[in-house]
């Protein structure tokens, strides 16, 4: 049996069988789609939008989504853009989040 730790912190138990692979959809790279999840679950556990927000992340995290436009953002970068779509995506899409965000009517 393969222990692995989950995104919400429990444990979890796979069998192993040859080679685990997983792949794990990522619109819009690793980074800004990380981000978007985060602000998503953010917001899942408020249970309302925020008011305001910080987000906190190492110098490679802010490199890397500001040098990519977020997916369905009209071209918009940065983590500002991709934690606000994130908010407004929901986290039940985990990091696919930015694919289902549309532009207002």
């Amino acid at each position: 049996m393969l222990k692995r730790r989950n995104l919400y912190g429990s444990d979890t138990l796979q069998e192993k069988s040859g080679d685990l692979k997983e792949l794990v959809v990522a619109l819009g790279g690793p980074e800004p789609s990380a981000i978007a999840f985060v602000a998503a679950k953010a917001r899942e556990v408020l249970g309302e939008e925020p008011i305001s927000y910080v987000v906190r992340c190492r110098g490679n995290i802010v490199k890397n989504v500001k040098g990519v436009a977020a997916p369905n953002s009209g071209n918009g970068r940065g983590i500002d853009t991709v934690a606000i779509l994130g908010i407004v995506g929901g986290a039940s899409k985990e990091l696919a989040v930015l694919k289902f965000v549309t532009q207002a009517p």
